[in-house]
């Protein structure tokens, strides 16, 4: 998978051309596992909400999972104004991810699918497990970092997306890279995965959790990178 190691590497041009938000794409990536992602069907009821207003409004959903059949029956109870920007993109590799990631202008995800938005430059908003109706969100990054995989009470995602669409492009931009720094600069936790109970046989499941564990190793990896240079900077400057 292709990280992002530093903002500067970034296309910076391609970002403030993404910050115009001449379009306003949003994203989720998910297992229709419900009502554990139950968040997803109030995403779609709450960008049905605000299509009307917005019509630059688009959303795209990766995943799939058992409760397929009740996502696609709340797409197609909106009129065909609405659901016709609604993309189901089925299952993607994680390279897949990051080429359609850039495209998005906000992600709304749970877990390991925050990340995905995270190390491609773009506003993401944790959003709350086991949600009722209406998609509760934790806020930006980074200071919902530590949200991403909650139960609690959180806030409905429509004022959120309302700011995003409606702030200032400097505004925007900022979002976009304190997302990015919520992943460039956090240290993982080594024993993290070794803690996790294993409470499935689901083989979703267990490919989601694969990709996890390869998402969770590489940001152990691009830690040490980040160490091994400063380790060298800093002995460099020593000699001199």
């Amino acid at each position: 998978m292709p990280p992002v190691t530093k903002v500067t590497d970034y296309d910076k041009n391609a970002l403030k051309e993404r910050a115009k938000r001449k379009e306003f794409n949003i994203i989720s990536i998910s297992r229709f596992d419900f009502p554990h992602k139950r968040y997803l069907l109030g995403l779609v009821d709450a960008y049905a909400q605000l299509k009307p207003i917005y019509n630059q409004l688009s959303l795209y959903i990766i995943g799939y999972g058992v409760g397929e059949a009740e996502l696609k029956n709340k797409i197609e109870g909106y009129p065909e104004s609405i659901s016709k920007d609604i993309h189901l993109l089925g299952s993607k590799t994680a390279s897949e991810i990051d080429e359609i990631m850039i495209k998005m202008h906000l992600n709304v995800s749970v877990a390991g699918s925050v990340p995905c938005g995270n190390r491609n430059c773009v506003v993401s908003l944790p959003a709350r497990n086991y949600c009722e109706d209406v998609c509760e969100v934790y806020g930006y990054l980074p200071e919902s970092y530590s949200k991403r995989s909650s139960r609690e009470p959180g806030m409905p995602v429509i004022p959120f997306i309302e700011e995003l669409i409606n702030m200032s492009d400097e505004e925007y931009l900022r979002k976009c890279i304190d997302s990015f720094e919520t992943s460039s600069k956090r240290n993982p936790d080594p024993d993290y995965i070794f803690r996790q109970e294993s409470k499935t046989k689901d083989p979703y499941k267990n490919h989601h959790l694969f990709f996890f564990i390869m998402n969770y190793l590489k940001d152990i990896t691009k830690s040490f990178w980040y160490v091994k240079r400063i380790f060298k900077k800093k002995k460099g400057d020593k000699m001199a």
